[in-house]
């Protein structure tokens, strides 16, 4: 078993992968930290060496990064899917959101494609991968 299967299997809690580099991506996993009171998502930024090989691992070019993922009980969420599934998992009212899930997919990844399009003109794009807080940096892969 790899390094990458090993830290995958260490934890039976979701994890996000996400653009480390992109304001809009870190403020959204700094939201979520927020919002998470169980403490139940890990993070790595797809820039770092599991991010990477996991975004590979999907097909997916970690040097062209068009979506987050949620990986959850071995299963890769992408885009749209990733957003209702990250706040159904996060719960309470944010679990409602899943009515979203009706909307079919082509529909609300249109959506999600056109956001992350333009997701760094929003916020903009940092220098370097966010340094979470040291009270939650044992949440993050490296």
């Amino acid at each position: 078993m790899d390094s990458l299967e090993t830290e995958m299997q260490k934890k039976d809690t979701p994890l996000i992968f996400f653009d480390g580099f992109c304001g809009f991506c870190t403020t959204s996993i700094q939201w979520l930290i927020r919002r998470d009171k169980r403490a139940i998502f890990r993070f790595a930024p797809i820039q770092s060496e599991i991010g990477r090989r996991y975004y590979q691992k999907l097909g997916l070019d970690p040097k062209n990064i068009l979506t987050f993922l949620l990986v959850k009980k071995d299963q890769a969420y992408i885009k749209s899917d990733a957003v209702l599934e990250t706040l159904r998992t996060l719960g309470g009212l944010w679990r409602s959101l899943g009515i979203f899930y009706l909307i079919p997919r082509p529909i609300r990844d249109c959506l999600y494609d056109l956001l992350a399009k333009n997701r760094l003109h929003l916020i903009g794009r940092h220098q370097s991968c966010m340094r979470p807080p040291e009270a939650i940096r044992k949440r993050f892969l490296s």
